[in-house]
C-alpha cells in the first residue's frame, strides 16, 4: 500500500462538539453483516484507506491551556481493528455490550474502534480410528 504525505490538520471543536467531547454517548455504535471471509489484514488495510480519505477519522482531541478542545491530527493514533473468534450467531450483542463499557481515550485515537466477530467456524468431520478403553478387571 503506498502512503501519502498528510499534513497536519488542527481546528478548535465547535459549541455542539463540545457538548459531546469525551462523552460515552458520543461514542457509536454500527454493525455490518460482511459477506465472505474477511481477514483481519484485509480488514484492516481497507480501514486505513478509509481513514486516509476523511480527515475526522485521523485527529484525536487535545486540550488547549484554557481546558478547551481542539481537534489535531499531531500523534494521533491509526484505528483500533480487532477480530474476535465468534461463538455464536448472537455474539455481535455480546460484543457490543463489552465494548461499550471500556473507558475510550480520545487524546490517542480517533473514536472509531472496530471489532470484526468472525464467521463461525464449523468444524470438520474427520473420520477417526476407532480405539478401544479397556478398564482393568477386578
Amino acid at each position: 500500500m503506498t502512503t501519502q504525505a498528510t499534513t497536519e490538520y488542527q481546528r478548535q471543536t465547535t459549541a455542539m462538539e463540545r457538548l459531546f467531547t469525551r462523552s460515552p454517548f458520543s461514542l457509536v455504535t454500527m454493525v455490518a453483516r460482511i459477506k465472505g471471509e474477511v481477514t483481519e489484514e484485509a480488514l484492516t488495510v481497507a480501514v486505513e484507506k478509509v481513514q486516509q480519505r476523511h480527515t475526522n477519522l485521523r485527529v484525536r482531541l487535545e486540550d488547549d491551556d484554557g481546558h478547551n478542545p481542539w481537534f489535531t491530527s499531531d500523534g494521533a493514533a491509526a484505528i483500533s481493528v480487532e477480530v474476535i473468534a465468534r461463538e455464536s450467531a448472537n455474539q455481535w450483542i455480546q460484543v457490543v455490550g463489552e465494548t461499550g463499557k471500556i473507558p475510550f481515550d480520545f487524546e490517542k485515537r480517533p473514536a472509531t474502534p472496530i471489532s470484526l466477530p468472525n464467521q463461525i467456524r464449523q468444524p470438520r468431520h474427520r473420520p477417526t480410528s476407532p480405539t478401544l478403553e479397556t478398564t482393568p478387571s477386578e
